[in-house]
């Protein structure tokens, strides 16, 4: 297969990280009234890499934050395996999410996103070519998913899927792989060490 037949575009989503459209999940009272607030979730992986999420706090109460957090982790799901080969699969993940009212909205996830963030390495044409979803190839779909990533002790992504466009098409499962060609200098341009910090990222899949 020619790497040429196709294009890879990849996104780099800039501080701070707005995980979904404000008003999609953005509790329609609180937003109303001006109501900000504060949800955290803790996730159980499951063996396919969905989660299984539960709100272990929310502020204020009553206002429907818990619910909007959990909306927006449905899509999510988890690599089968972190970088060093552990299984994820039974492991757990918290979550926070910041609601910030207007005008406009917000609705942050785990505020602490780095910026600035310069790349040793990054998928070429080739690894694009050679994951392409093969359904997806056939049918000449294009496609698009958000990444949520922790920069490990080697510099790589252990990342996570926070969106999928279209669903079950594979493009998830590919963008995954293709994460694993990434690799972050040590330090962002302001000098912040990367380990462990998080990053988001959008990669597009398109056929020419």
């Amino acid at each position: 297969m020619r790497a040429a037949l196709f294009a890879l575009v990849i996104a780099f989503l800039c501080a701070p990280a707005v995980t979904a459209q404000p008003r999609m999940f953005y509790p329609s009272e609180a937003q109303a009234q001006g109501i900000g607030g504060q949800a955290v979730v803790e996730c159980l992986v499951g063996d396919d890499g969905r989660l299984a999420c539960e709100v272990t706090e929310e502020t204020p109460a009553n206002m429907a934050f818990g619910l909007a957090a959990l909306r927006m982790m449905e899509q999510a799901r988890v690599a089968p395996r972190t970088r060093d080969g552990v299984p994820t699969a039974g492991g757990r993940i918290r979550r926070t999410f910041v609601f910030e009212p207007g005008p406009p909205a917000r609705v942050i996830q785990d505020p602490s996103t780095v910026t600035g963030v310069r790349w040793e390495e990054m998928p070429d044409g080739h690894d694009f070519a050679r994951l392409y979803p093969r359904e997806a190839m056939r049918r000449g779909v294009s496609g698009r998913v958000g990444l949520s990533c922790i920069v490990n002790e080697e510099h790589r992504l252990d990342c996570e899927i926070i969106d999928e466009d279209p669903m079950e098409m594979g493009f998830g499962a590919a963008t995954l792989e293709l994460s694993r060609e990434f690799r972050v200098a040590p330090l962002t341009e302001d000098g912040t060490p990367t380990i462990g910090q998080r990053i988001r990222r959008t990669i597009r899949w398109e056929m020419q």
